[in-house]
């Protein structure tokens, strides 16, 4: 197993001592961020559904579903949804939330965050992917991109993606190697450039790249469609 692939699997699992991956919990956040997180973020997500006149959503999938803030409100927009986690942990504690909410139209899954590949054999036929916080959490460009071109498998033909990263501030500085679990937080960022290639590289087309005034502006929003 890839040593920054198990690192990143026993982190968010909650195997790392002195480390407490669960801070993004409605336990950890608190219920008045944990809602309004939940909030904006939607509010972004309509946003594009709204601006490119996307149509029929009846299932959207969140990759990387965490504590359930997002899953809050995207269980109640579109019939079904799907919370896909690399951590056991995470989906025990979205389940919990969701039964709060009065929310059951969820599937959980599970999936070997040491291969990436598995995923797109696990499901099939997602109108929308959505990803959220989480992409700055992956080990290495091969893996963001590996991730990218199993979406596609998943998706339905015209299908899209919606994924908030996190932006390079110093895009003409070499890209460092640094051990994943004392840079976790920022261990991905993307320049413009690197995320269009990423997207052409996994078959998607750009629709819209965007940075939002709410929450951190260090955060980007990228909207793709399947060709």
């Amino acid at each position: 197993m890839n040593k920054e692939y198990k690192d990143m699997i026993n982190l968010w699992s909650g195997k790392i001592k002195d480390i407490k991956p669960h801070a993004h919990w409605k336990e950890g956040l608190g219920e008045e961020y944990f809602n309004y997180l939940g909030d904006v973020q939607f509010q972004h997500l309509k946003y594009f559904i709204e601006k490119h006149n996307i149509h029929n959503i009846f299932n959207i999938m969140e990759y990387g579903s965490g504590g359930g803030c997002n899953g809050r409100l995207l269980c109640k927009e579109f019939n079904h949804f799907f919370a896909v986690d690399i951590s056991e942990p995470n989906l025990k504690e979205f389940a919990k939330q969701m039964k709060l909410f009065y929310n059951d139209n969820f599937t959980l899954i599970h999936y070997d965050g040491n291969n990436p590949d598995t995923l797109g054999d696990q499901i099939r036929n997602i109108d929308f992917i959505f990803s959220t916080a989480v992409f700055q959490h992956l080990p290495s460009l091969d893996y963001s991109l590996k991730v990218l071109k199993n979406f596609n498998r998943m998706l339905i033909n015209n299908g899209h993606i919606c994924i908030q990263y996190r932006e390079n501030p110093y895009p003409d500085k070499p890209r460092k190697n640094t051990e994943y679990l004392k840079n976790y937080i920022r261990m991905l960022t993307f320049t413009d450039n690197e995320i269009k290639e990423q997207l052409k590289q996994s078959n998607f087309e750009l629709l819209e790249l965007k940075k939002f005034n709410k929450l951190s502006k260090t955060y980007k929003w990228v909207l793709g469609r399947k060709k």
